[in-house]
């Protein structure tokens, strides 16, 4: 199931109760398909999350980086900037969707978030990588 087709997709109802624990399982069962290369089913138990209105970016964040590595990079921008609502400040994401965008050839629409991680990586180690990304698009703005 694709990002476009969630958008006729009716939602999933889960009790409140059970909110945690299906969240849970179906992120669990996510990672496991993921590591087994069932890049497709596991996008499935990612919508799921997302559908059922459990994801806080998590599970778009994990969508979306299953969908660079298919190289269906639209879809992944999509998923990663619907990552970055819930947590705007998140330089992983804000790197991965960085990097989506320069493999789009969009490298002045890269260059922030790249600019962003760099600003605040030192906290998460990404700096090194992020000036690397940022010299690659600044060879192909010029």
């Amino acid at each position: 199931m694709h990002e476009r087709s969630l958008k006729g997709q009716p939602p999933i109802y889960v009790k409140y109760e059970e909110r945690d624990n299906m969240r849970e399982k179906w992120r669990d069962k996510a990672k496991k398909l993921k590591e087994l290369g069932q890049y497709e089913k596991a996008i499935e138990y990612f919508d799921r999350i997302i559908r059922a209105n459990l994801d806080k970016g998590f599970a778009r964040h994990e969508k979306g980086l299953i969908l660079i590595k298919l190289e269906r990079y639209e879809e992944a921008v999509e998923c990663l900037k619907d990552a970055l609502k819930p947590f705007p400040g998140a330089t992983d994401i804000k790197f991965d969707l960085g990097r989506t965008l320069y493999k789009l050839g969009r490298w002045e629409e890269a260059r922030p978030y790249i600019e962003d991680v760099i600003r605040y990586s030192i906290i998460y180690g990404k700096d090194k990588a992020a000036m690397e990304w940022l010299k690659k698009i600044d060879e192909k703005i010029q």
